[in-house]
């Protein structure tokens, strides 16, 4: 990955891959560190994270939804529905 001269980063900065909008071009984004060093040509980044998959993110938040408990209501319904008070 080439980065402009003009941008300088610490040495403990950290690389994340994003995305521009909801169904975007990916991109690489970096978070300067505090560290005095600055990275230098051949260096490595060893923070990194990877591209967060919406359909993944989708599907946990279904799979949440599913598993939420019965709301207060539904349960006091259900208590007096079963001693015969409807």
């Amino acid at each position: 990955m080439h980065i402009d001269k003009r941008y300088k980063f610490p040495k403990d900065s950290s690389a994340s891959i994003l995305t521009a909008g909801l169904l975007g071009e990916q991109y690489i984004g970096l978070d300067g560190g505090g560290d005095d060093h600055l990275l230098q040509d051949g260096d490595r980044l060893m923070i990194t994270q990877s591209a967060v998959v919406l359909e993944k993110i989708i599907g946990s938040f279904c799979m949440a939804r599913r598993r939420k408990p019965a709301r207060k209501r539904e349960i006091s319904v259900a208590i007096r529905y079963s001693w015969g008070q409807q």
